[in-house]
């Protein structure tokens, strides 16, 4: 019995009979169907990655806002507080990071010729531009908020406390930023080609 039409030549089908060329139809179409099912499920798992993803890093952005909530509750000068400081920066350093290489990279490469139209490519470039930008001015603020304020015992801890609540401002407002936008956008364009 002959494996499929690859393996045989025009001459040879002319000599097949009705039950072989089935054979070899069903073979073909077997294949087809087989790599098309392969094909649909590398799309199915390369979108639950990318939707893992996104909430992996929603998640994060709760837990780092409760860690500095954490700051707050204890007080930004105590053993407590400093400690969760330090965890604080640890996480949205490894959670920036993570943004960076999997989010703002893949939005960066998208080319001129993706399936945007022109003015949101635009659009999504300033985004990415600017937020990636002010995510730097946060991150600055924040790591240089310990050495600023935590060993200055001059500064009235009102005055700490208050930065310390205007540095977390920012990062909610950055976490919302990247919620309703820039993830939606990542989402819609990258999880559902």
């Amino acid at each position: 019995m002959l494996k499929n039409r690859k393996s045989i030549g025009r001459q040879d089908l002319n000599n097949l009979n009705l039950e072989e060329l089935l054979d070899i139809v069903e073979k073909d179409y077997l294949e087809l169907w087989e790599g098309s099912v392969s094909e649909d499920e590398k799309f199915l798992e390369a979108k639950r990655d990318c939707q893992q993803l996104i909430h992996a890093l929603k998640k994060e952005h709760q837990g780092i806002l409760q860690e500095l909530n954490e700051v707050l509750a204890y007080g930004v000068r105590t053993s407590e507080g400093m400690h969760a400081f330090k965890k604080a920066e640890t996480i949205i350093l490894n959670h920036v990071e993570k943004e960076k290489s999997n989010i703002i990279s893949s939005l960066q490469k998208l080319s001129p010729d993706s399936k945007i139209p022109l003015t949101s490519m635009s659009t999504l470039k300033n985004l990415i531009h600017n937020s990636n930008n002010s995510m730097s001015d946060i991150m600055a603020d924040f790591l240089s908020f310990f050495e600023k304020y935590i060993k200055d015992d001059e500064v009235s801890i009102l005055v700490v406390h208050g930065e310390f609540i205007r540095i977390t401002n920012m990062f909610v407002d950055r976490f919302e930023l990247e919620e309703s936008v820039i993830f939606e956008i990542y989402e819609s364009i990258l999880c559902s080609n």
